[in-house]
């Protein structure tokens, strides 16, 4: 029911963050109806109604977030900040949209609420990121489940640029190569494939895993692709992305059993610990296949979710890293002895990891809705962030480090301010 402008391709949203159009029905009273028949609720039961069909209606509803997007329909699955201008973020979920707005009341006043719809799409968006590439392209890219990854020009409106087709299946991530406009992309057909962001040209497909190909990406170098198997297959790939053969495989008994549901790559592009269904992490050598070492603290069976490398001034990134799983634990390891350093436990399982780009704090959501900050030294929770009253299922911290970004399955998308912290 919201108006759709075909011309400009956006919608208009209110300065809360909700479409402007939506129709409104009016109750037709009838004169002639003797409500003193009626079996009326009393006033208790239409409020507790009202709290149930609403969590945010309730008067117990706390929302810390700065800013919420209500253009979603559906659970929002994939957000991401614009890595050169901060201002302007990106969500994708499962109502098959995308959406580019801004956050803040400057951008409100200077733009009215203007919203870009990514529209295309036939099943839910999965994926969504911004090129990061020193030319300044302004590209974005989206990837769904009906198997095909788009290219939005952020130079014209953020029009439909291209159509990449290849995979039979869902995508299950997309990444940028780190200096150019390359998109690399893995699909649960068992495939990862390779095209150029400007002109929509195929450059590569890497073939050879046995089960979808959960998780991937290039090397902080763009040299060389890392891809991962999930269920059936639990092996990590090392491909030149120039030719797509497959220059290294780790498997057998002394890496993963199960399959592969994460992975981060040494800053030195050298190694990568990856995670599994299983509960457990892996380190490696991306140079012969070497499994190097194990960190053993997840529940057996519950699976690592993130996996994030802690930047040189959290303490060397070459000796620091952090895991989160389903479990609730939030685990910060110490590579040098194989050893948890500090350990956060959440009430639920956490879905999502960030690491601040300049200060010891990591970043969680959870499944019950929360988003916590951690200090990364003792383990203590600094703050929590509520306003999602179901699941967060993506996050993404602005290049700054002030601001977080997240999507939920209650179909909302919210920004946090981390230098307003809840009173």
């Amino acid at each position: 029911n919201f108006e759709m402008d075909d011309d400009d391709g956006y919608l208009e949203l209110d300065e809360f963050g909700n479409p402007i159009g939506a129709d409104i029905v009016e109750s037709d009273d009838d004169p002639t109806r003797n409500d003193a028949d009626l079996d009326a609720p009393s006033d208790d039961d239409i409020e507790a109604d009202q709290h149930d069909d609403d969590p945010m209606a309730d008067p117990n509803y706390v929302d810390d977030s700065i800013h919420t997007f209500g253009g979603h329909t559906d659970p929002v699955y994939a957000v991401a900040f614009n890595p050169r201008a901060t201002d302007v973020v990106a969500t994708g979920g499962g109502d098959d949209r995308g959406f580019v707005w801004r956050v803040g009341e400057d951008a409100f006043m200077e733009n009215q609420g203007e919203v870009f719809e990514l529209a295309g799409h036939r099943d839910t968006v999965t994926s969504i990121q911004f090129s990061s590439s020193s030319t300044g392209s302004g590209l974005l890219a989206t990837g769904a489940m009906d198997g095909t990854v788009r290219v939005w020009d952020g130079k014209d409106r953020f029009k439909q640029l291209h159509v990449l087709d290849g995979p039979s299946e869902s995508i299950e991530w997309i990444a940028w190569h780190p200096r150019g406009d390359i998109i690399l992309a893995g699909s649960s057909d068992y495939t990862a494939w390779m095209w150029n962001g400007q002109t929509g040209e195929f450059m590569a497909t890497f073939t050879g895993h046995a089960g979808p190909v959960s998780c991937g990406g290039f090397t902080p170098d763009g040299r060389t692709v890392v891809t991962c198997g999930g269920e059936g297959d639990a092996t990590l790939k090392v491909w030149d992305p120039r030719t797509g053969g497959c220059l290294t495989t780790v498997e057998g008994a002394h890496f993963h059993e199960t399959g592969i549901t994460c992975m981060a790559i040494h800053p030195n592009g050298q190694t990568a610990l990856s995670g599994s269904e299983a509960g457990r992490i892996k380190l490696a050598s991306l140079e012969n296949g070497k499994v190097l070492g194990s960190l053993d603290k997840h529940m057996d069976g519950s699976s690592v979710e993130r996996i994030v490398y802690l930047p040189e001034n959290q303490g060397g990134a070459s000796q620091q890293v952090a895991s989160a799983g389903m479990d609730g634990n939030l685990v910060v390891w110490d590579l040098a002895v194989f050893r948890p350093r500090v350990d956060c436990q959440h009430p639920e399982g956490i879905t999502c990891l960030l690491a601040h780009p300049s200060n010891h704090m990591l970043v969680t959501g959870a499944l019950d809705g929360v988003v916590r900050c951690w200090d990364s030294r003792s383990g203590e929770l600094a703050v929590a962030f509520r306003g999602h009253v179901d699941a967060v299922q993506a996050m993404d911290m602005s290049p700054d480090g002030n601001q977080i970004l997240t999507g939920g399955e209650d179909c909302c998308a919210r920004v946090f301010d981390l230098r307003q912290p809840p009173l």
